[in-house]
This record gives C-alpha cells, sequence and structure tokens, in this order.
C-alpha cells in the first residue's frame, strides 16, 4: 500500500497509487488524539450479536509463532479473496466520508504548521502511516 499526501486549496488529500482496499482510517495529533476515524461500514455487521457477556482476555508475551510448511501461501490466498470483498479507493479527502464507509470520530479542524499522522489499515495485513503538516 503506497500513499500519497498532499494539500489542496482547502484540504488534505491522501492518494494511493492504485485503488486500494482500505478497512479503516484515523488522523492523530501529536497527542495522539484521534481527529478523524472512518472504517468500512461493514465492520459493524462482524460485531457479536451481544456485547454484554465478558470476553477473557489472554495476556502473553509471545514474540513468534510457528507455523505449518506452506501456510504463508495458504494465508496469502485467504487474505487476496477478503481484499476483493472491501471497497477500493484511490483517494480520501480529509473529513469527507467515503461511500460505504462511517465515521467513528467526527473530523476536527487542522491546524496549519501542526504535525499530525494518517494510519491506514486496509485488508488482510496491509497498512500504512505517514506525517503531515497542513
Amino acid at each position: 500500500m503506497e500513499l500519497k499526501i498532499s494539500r489542496g486549496e482547502t484540504s488534505i488529500v491522501f492518494d494511493f497509487q492504485q485503488p486500494t482496499a482500505v478497512h479503516s482510517l484515523l488522523v492523530s495529533d501529536a497527542s495522539e488524539e484521534v481527529l478523524w476515524e472512518i472504517a468500512l461500514d461493514r465492520a459493524a455487521e462482524t460485531a457479536p450479536a451481544s456485547s454484554s457477556s465478558a470476553v477473557p482476555v489472554l495476556s502473553s508475551g509471545f514474540v513468534s509463532v510457528r507455523v505449518p510448511h506452506g501456510f504463508e501461501k495458504t494465508l496469502g490466498r485467504a487474505l487476496d479473496a477478503d481484499r476483493e470483498r472491501y471497497p477500493h479507493l484511490s483517494q480520501v479527502v480529509y473529513g469527507l466520508l467515503p461511500p460505504g464507509y462511517r465515521e467513528i470520530v467526527e473530523a476536527k479542524e487542522l491546524t496549519a504548521g501542526q504535525t499530525y499522522c494518517v494510519l491506514i489499515f486496509g485488508a488482510g495485513l496491509d497498512s500504512v502511516s505517514d506525517f503531515f503538516t497542513p
């Protein structure tokens, strides 16, 4: 996933080199406050039907996991198939919700001269992050 950030006359534009399967995008400031967050609308469909029951959380300090020989290829094929279910975006403009996405955190105004970070999660294991200053 390759990202180019540009400044329009009145906006910040996140351009992808080629149409990209995007799951979610967030913009934060230096204090890590989230200033805008969007996610694929279908993400709500995968949420548990009831959040009233507790889910155990495992704490572990493992660094790596051994997987069977050839698993990488199987995982790659599954991720490629999953990637086709996502909308493919060529561009996202800060504050404008692309079709098929929902806004988790409403876009806040960006301040000229401040540095911000954008973090984008794609389908499967794809992700990209970068810093920008409006």
